[in-house]
């Protein structure tokens, strides 16, 4: 039974990210600019730097309320205490993938500011 009611409160965890985590994830992009390529590297890259950083503080704010939501499936055993199975590491680390690849002017500027650099520094290993 134990298993069971794990796997359930897993199935709650991924579930309410991927319901909250949609919409965090579109404010949190769209408070920032877009790229734009006339700006300097260093505007660029503290301007995504700023990003990164609001970015955890939406995702730490939405693990807080994900944690506060009554596992729904407890009445099924008093013995079972919730919030201490280890697959809430793994839901958030899957909602955290999604919140991350929804951060399109994110994702731009950092491959903007990586051809920029590698260009200018190649590797000779590659």
């Amino acid at each position: 039974m134990f298993w069971f009611l794990s796997l359930l409160e897993h199935i709650q965890y991924s579930f309410l990210y991927a319901i909250l985590g949609f919409p965090f994830a579109y404010i949190n992009n769209r408070i920032f600019p877009p790229l734009d390529k006339d700006k300097s590297l260093h505007k660029i890259f503290l301007e995504a730097l700023i990003h990164i950083v609001v970015m955890a503080l939406f995702f730490y704010l939405l693990k807080i309320i994900v944690k506060r939501v009554p596992f729904i499936f407890s009445f099924l055993s008093k013995q079972y205490i919730p919030y201490r199975t280890e697959e809430y590491l793994g839901a958030a680390v899957g909602a955290f993938t999604v919140f991350f690849y929804l951060q399109i002017y994110l994702t731009d500027k950092l491959t903007y500011i990586a051809d920029k650099v590698f260009r200018k520094y190649p590797s000779q290993h590659l």
